[in-house]
């Protein structure tokens, strides 16, 4: 049975606490042109952002959520994660498909994590840039909290049409795509690529 989760021997609690910590504050980096900030700068405005839209009480449920939707729609490189979770079976198949399988992919990660992400209480991040050069760059964060404990996460991303966006998202070690691409290819060995794309799409509903 195909299954979209992180297991960690031993702990898989406590893992699944730190997945959705990664996914919140995932959805929390909106980046501007590189002209206008850095990518440090630029995380710690969009987590400010985010932050306001969840305590706004005089907002509806479905405002907020498309306001978040947004974000991750407009500063996030979707189309480069899924390409890198799915592999070499991205090449063979036509461009339709492949913009159908970004559609059902990035649709599977919002709806998984967007009611847990309405649920966010008392965690702290801090953020530092790890690394940055003229076209990839590395922000380090460090969340915190009575549930969760301290959990470091990487945010791997590049520069592409003057902004910076994430493509990769690493939790003590274990990057998200690569998981994915594990747990794709041991689907697609077994089923076909519309298996993939039915599976993922009803797990977004």
């Amino acid at each position: 049975m195909f299954q979209i989760s992180f297991p960690v021997k031993g702990r898989p609690r406590r893992f699944r606490w730190m997945i959705f910590m990664a996914w919140l504050v995932f959805c929390f980096l909106p980046f501007p042109a590189m002209g206008a900030t850095g990518p440090l700068q630029a995380v710690e405005k969009g987590t400010e952002e985010v932050l306001r839209l969840l305590q706004d009480q005089d907002m509806d449920k479905e405002t907020r959520r498309a306001h978040i939707r947004n974000v991750v729609d407009d500063h996030f490189d979707f189309q480069e994660m899924a390409m890198r979770a799915l592999g070499p079976p991205w090449r063979e198949q036509p461009s339709e498909k492949q913009q159908e399988y970004v559609s059902a992919f990035s649709d599977f990660l919002f709806g998984v994590y967007i009611d847990r992400i309405e649920r966010y209480s008392d965690e702290t991040v801090v953020y530092e840039l790890g690394e940055e050069g003229e076209s990839h760059a590395v922000v380090q964060a460090l969340i915190e909290g009575a549930q969760v404990g301290q959990i470091p996460v990487e945010y791997r991303m590049h520069l592409t049409r003057e902004e910076w966006r994430v493509y990769d998202v690493v939790i003590e070690g274990v990057s998200l795509v690569n998981n994915y691409r594990g747990q794709f290819h041991a689907f697609l060995a077994r089923n076909t690529f519309d298996d993939l794309l039915s599976r993922l799409k009803e797990r977004s509903l």
